[in-house]
């Protein structure tokens, strides 16, 4: 039996309102840096538009599905996984699966895209409030880098058995690859802004340079420590890489 290979055919959706970004206050005045980094992150390339449905129960049963996707891929991974698993762990028929997506690799792909989009929403969320709230400032410069590691350790600890089948189908499934390069670019550019605000610029000339050595570092040992690392191993390479990052960024620490 040929499954259709667009799920609008069979339910009704429409496309997410695009988020509206605030402003500063005149034309004149540059923004506060976490609405610099707001706008930042609406501006980076998404692959996609999250998907929403006109019906309340259709949304709802697309979001057990994604649910139930993202369980099955974890524990499995992507070549094992079956559409029957997932609409069995839905709760639903299989029938129902194809009226939302065409195979298991669309499924797989909305998994992955929400993930990183929550993903990226905590993060941003995080470091600016922790970054550029009240109080703080470029003087902050040893808790900046703190915070940050901090962040992006904490994200990349949620989700290991995913990021580990997410990480194996970007070496070769090109738009699985492309979802990984834009989610890295928003966190990038995050991370720019970042170093621009803390930095003296005769220290670091070159800030998105900087930004993706920190992140390749950071992702790497994050993403290791997450998958094999004991508490301590962890504290402690966190600490070497925070160390290693304020004298590569200042040069203060001794």
């Amino acid at each position: 039996m040929q499954h259709p290979t667009s799920p609008q055919r069979s339910v009704t959706q429409q496309r997410a309102p695009t988020p509206r970004v605030s402003r500063a206050a005149s034309p004149d005045e540059p923004a506060p840096p976490s609405a610099r980094l707001l706008q930042l992150r609406e501006a980076a390339p998404r692959p996609r538009e999250p998907r929403v449905f006109n019906q309340r129960r259709a949304q709802e049963t697309y979001a057990a599905l994604l649910r139930a996707a993202t369980q099955v891929f974890q524990d499995v991974g992507f070549e094992a996984a079956q559409s029957t698993d997932i609409a069995l762990a839905a709760k639903v028929s299989v029938g129902t699966f194809y009226r939302y997506f065409s195979d298991k690799r669309q499924a797989f792909i909305e998994v992955i895209q929400q993930h990183l989009d929550e993903m990226d929403e905590r993060v941003i969320a995080r470091l600016t409030a922790e970054l550029f709230g009240a109080g703080r400032g470029p003087e902050n410069r040893a808790a900046a880098v703190e915070v940050t590691l901090k962040v992006l350790f904490e994200q990349a600890a949620r989700h290991p058995a995913l990021q580990r089948v997410f990480f194996a189908m970007s070496l070769r499934d090109p738009e699985v690859a492309q979802i990984r390069a834009a989610f890295e670019q928003r966190t990038r550019s995050a991370l720019t802004l970042i170093i621009r605000e803390i930095v003296p610029e005769d220290r670091v000339p070159d800030a998105a340079a900087a930004a993706a050595v920190i992140q390749a570092a950071a992702e790497g040992v994050a993403f290791s420590l997450a998958c094999e690392a004991s508490e301590a191993q962890s504290a402690a390479l966190r600490e070497a890489l925070g160390t290693m990052i304020t004298r590569y960024l200042f040069a203060e620490a001794k």
